[in-house]
């Protein structure tokens, strides 16, 4: 097993993307985690455990889900001839990614803010541990409910208006969700975390992540980062 301390989403291809049957659980989740991963997926069936309250939309408008982003990544696997089921409740909370290869488990959602080297720590489990997760796994979505595309569908269509203009009045204030990298800035003493330094970004991360293919970083202001990109390659992990 190994531990990661601030992962990014390259690190869900270590568990095997393209043979399935691949489980996705997560609590929140966002539009550009969701299209990194939707073209990286070839496995034939996909199960995902997801949050979502059917009633009311309150966590769309508040930019910790997005459905919308969702209903386009579900229908893209299945136009490719994947099998996918959609499991979701309001209180769903499991985050854990199960390939064929291994698997992830720990505090990241499936969003950028969850997977975007913030303070979040997963374990990465090698291929021994594939099925006891997917035993877990089944057993979790049984307190789910079995979601169809069409339920799915008709409920982004009658909030997705209110879900932008949501949107619009949060990036007007300067408010982040979980499509937005986490910020670098830390309560306490310290303005600013140790982890911002260069020594972290070229040392620990380089050692907690070999080899790296190509890392780069842009900061905006003095709190928070514009853009991070990782691209790492499969043997990066050892399992």
């Amino acid at each position: 097993m190994r531990w990661i301390e601030g992962p990014t989403l390259p690190v869900l291809r270590a568990i095997g993307l393209s043979r399935g049957p691949l489980y996705i659980l997560t609590a929140f989740y966002s539009a550009s985690a969701l299209r990194w991963l939707q073209p990286e997926i070839s496995a034939t069936e996909v199960i995902l455990g997801v949050r979502l309250d059917l009633i009311q939309p309150m966590e769309w408008l508040l930019g910790w889900v997005d459905p919308e982003a969702l209903l386009a990544f579900v229908t893209a696997l299945d136009d490719r001839g994947a099998r996918v089921r959609l499991f979701t409740s309001p209180l769903a909370h499991a985050k854990m990614y199960v390939g064929s290869n291994g698997v992830i488990v720990g505090s990241s959602n499936l969003s950028l803010r969850g997977f975007g080297a913030g303070p979040e720590i997963v374990s990465l489990a090698g291929q021994n541990h594939v099925r006891p997760a997917r035993r877990s796994a089944n057993r979790y979505l049984d307190l789910l409910q079995l979601t169809s595309f069409n339920v799915l569908r008709d409920y982004v269509e009658g909030h997705a208006k209110a879900a932008k203009e949501a949107r619009q009045r949060r990036l007007a204030r300067g408010r982040p969700d979980e499509d937005t990298l986490p910020p670098v800035r830390v309560q306490g003493r310290r303005a600013v975390s140790p982890e911002t330094t260069d020594h972290f970004w070229s040392g620990s991360l380089a050692r907690s992540l070999p080899p790296l293919q190509k890392f780069s970083r842009a900061r905006k202001g003095k709190g928070t980062f514009k853009a991070i990109y990782i691209e790492i390659s499969m043997d990066c992990v050892s399992i």
